[in-house]
């Protein structure tokens, strides 16, 4: 795929990580098949937490800190954790537009971040786009990952795009 387009959120502060979201525009149309498919937009849990619910996470990154990247697809699963429980684990404020993950021996690692966080539905099998993979402490350690919360972009995303996508 050859990228149009790359555009940053206006508030974004690589600094304090913080409005860590982007959207990416390809030059070519996107084929959907059985092994590539439309994700939503998570209109209809604008208002839910994900404290408690597990996650999918994919990535082309690292399988452990300072490895070489995979060369496969990767997918683990990541249970959401209270930002109150993260901000105390990680002795840093969690904000609003911001999620924690963590699960014991599991974690997105280096070269992950930007990748998707995503929930299936059990009733429709809507596949809904919940966070982005930011950051952590090294790969599968015993702290959370940071990651950002796609709910609270909504507008800028349709705002950008022109577009809501898939909102069932």
């Amino acid at each position: 795929m050859i990228v149009s387009s790359f555009t940053t959120h206006p508030s974004y502060n690589p600094t304090a990580k913080t409005n860590d979201i982007a959207l990416v525009r390809t030059t070519n149309t996107i084929v959907f098949n059985p092994g590539v498919g439309r994700v939503c937009l998570p209109f209809r849990f604008s208002t839910s937490s994900f404290d408690n619910v597990r996650l999918s996470a994919l990535g082309w990154g690292t399988i452990d800190f300072g490895a070489p990247p995979s060369d496969v697809l990767l997918q683990t699963t990541l249970a959401v954790v209270t930002s109150s429980s993260c901000s105390t684990k990680l002795s840093r404020t969690i904000l609003d537009s911001q999620m924690c993950t963590f699960a014991a021996g599991n974690d997105t690692c280096q070269n992950d971040s930007g990748g998707p966080l995503y929930y299936t539905d059990p009733n429709s099998q809507l596949v809904y786009e919940i966070g982005v993979v930011g950051f952590g402490v090294a790969c599968a350690s015993s702290f959370p990952s940071v990651n950002t919360r796609v709910t609270s972009y909504l507008d800028w995303i349709t705002t950008t795009t022109g577009y809501t996508f898939c909102e069932k």
